[in-house]
């Protein structure tokens, strides 16, 4: 007698973790469509697909000539010309490459955790939850601050209790 089974396996990713050294110098590259763009993409560039697609491609081939892994803080800009038949998308940005891959440690997690929390503390505004006066930005700025037991600490995380409350959890 046989069985068949089938193999059952649990995996777990580590995250990995890499430095960008980033170039000084601003790039300049654009890239040129027929313009075949139906009135739907004109009137919604930022779902049009093709759109999205020129500004992929643009972003990738400016990549290539550069010899980047990632281009930082790109601007597109894209116009079409005159008789609109053609479609111009340029990019400007600055060129980096990835080194030091390695695992993620202990300092990554908490660098990754602190930029969660001010990223908390920005969706909390957004929900119409606001800060004492003296956290804004999770730091307590204010000299004369009331709230001692605060007084000059990073947040270390926010709970929102409702929309007129919230929970801090400072760090010692």
């Amino acid at each position: 007698m046989s069985y068949y089974l089938s193999p059952q396996g649990k995996s777990f990713t580590t995250p990995l973790m890499t430095d960008i050294t980033v170039d000084n110098e601003r790039i300049t590259y654009q890239q040129v469509f027929v313009n075949n763009l139906s009135e739907e993409d004109v009137k919604s560039p930022i779902s049009s697909e093709a759109i999205q697609y020129m500004k992929k491609y643009t972003l990738t081939q400016a990549a290539f000539a550069n010899n980047a892994d990632i281009i930082v803080c790109p601007l597109i800009d894209i116009k079409t010309s005159e008789d609109f038949t053609l479609i111009t998308v340029k990019l400007t940005g600055y060129p980096g490459s990835f080194s030091n891959f390695r695992k993620a440690n202990k300092e990554d997690f908490d660098l990754i955790r602190m930029s969660e929390n001010e990223l908390n503390l920005q969706e909390l505004a957004k929900q119409g939850i606001l800060l004492p006066p003296c956290m804004q930005n999770g730091v307590c700025s204010d000299e004369e601050c009331p709230m001692v037991e605060h007084k000059h600490k990073r947040v270390k995380e926010v709970t929102p209790v409702n929309l007129k409350e919230a929970k801090f959890t400072i760090e010692k």
